[in-house]
């Protein structure tokens, strides 16, 4: 099943979760790696619209997927190796 099909099956199975990963995927967008403690209140605010427990098998995937991606986009930093221009 490619990405696609899987989406179009959670919107089918649980249309009010797909939501939350909209709202969630949005936030993962704005995490620019200038500050530290901005990019770890974003990564927060993302685990916080997250905090639930997905009902379908695409729904848990896609959750790890938003939080993986956050987690590493905001350890990354400015310049892509952990250096951030505000601590």
């Amino acid at each position: 099943m490619n990405k696609q099909q899987k989406l179009d099956k959670l919107q089918k199975e649980a249309p009010d979760e797909i939501v939350s990963f909209i709202k969630a995927a949005k936030k993962v967008k704005t995490i620019d790696g200038l500050s530290i403690s901005g990019d770890a209140a974003t990564l927060d605010a993302i685990e916080d619209i997250l905090k639930f427990n997905p009902s379908t098998v695409e729904g848990r995937e896609l959750k790890a997927g938003i939080l993986k991606q956050a987690r590493a986009k905001s350890r990354k930093g400015i310049d892509g190796k952990g250096m951030f221009f505000i601590a």
